[in-house]
């Protein structure tokens, strides 16, 4: 689901803000110390998984927004404009990182998208989560991709005017694919397809 264009797009700004704060020492270490104080010594912490981890892209995002109101100040900071001004002054693209990471924390836009984003996403690496491995019983999985598949069928307003149309109508596709089994061969390499 992350390929497609619109999520892609944003799961490419929230990697970016994750790096860029990871990049400077000094905003890293502010950061966390914000979140102690506000969510406190247990908080959840920034995350930049490995691009192949199941489940990246939205435990990603959802540490950012779990931290939005303090991500969204971090331009107000004292250590911000020092960390600025020093890599200004040392690096030529430097400007532009700074001047799209404000763009980025400043956008409401941007924290709706990654809202409707984890939505879709959460009930997914939620599912997958619980039935890795060998311990779940056959028969949690189908009522678990059934009830998925409704969701996906199903979304909010929160979701559906943040993403265009054929977004939508990929990510229900897609689920709808991958569950009811359309495209997938049988043992003998024949194309089976499911039922609606």
């Amino acid at each position: 689901m992350v390929k497609l264009e619109e999520p892609s797009a944003i799961v490419a700004d929230f990697y970016f803000l994750t790096v860029f704060l990871k990049r400077y020492s000094m905003l890293w270490e502010t950061l966390m110390d914000a979140q102690r104080e506000k969510h406190g010594e247990n908080a959840r912490k920034l995350k930049v998984f490995p691009l192949t981890r199941f489940a990246f892209a939205y435990l990603m995002v959802s540490t950012a927004l779990y931290s939005w109101s303090i991500l969204r100040d971090i331009p107000d900071w004292p250590e911000y404009a020092v960390v600025k001004l020093k890599a200004t002054q040392t690096k030529r693209t430097a400007e532009a990182e700074f001047n799209r990471f404000e763009d980025l924390v400043g956008d409401m836009a941007l924290k709706k998208k990654g809202v409707a984003l984890n939505f879709v996403l959460e009930p997914l690496c939620n599912i997958l989560h619980y039935v890795e491995g060998d311990s779940v019983p056959p028969s949690h999985l189908l009522p678990l991709y059934c009830l998925y598949f409704k969701q996906m069928g199903e979304l909010p307003l929160a979701v559906t005017t943040q993403f265009r149309r054929e977004t939508l109508d990929s990510i229900k596709q897609l689920v709808k694919d991958r569950w009811l089994g359309t495209s997938r061969k049988d043992i003998f390499g024949r194309k089976r397809y499911g039922c609606d």
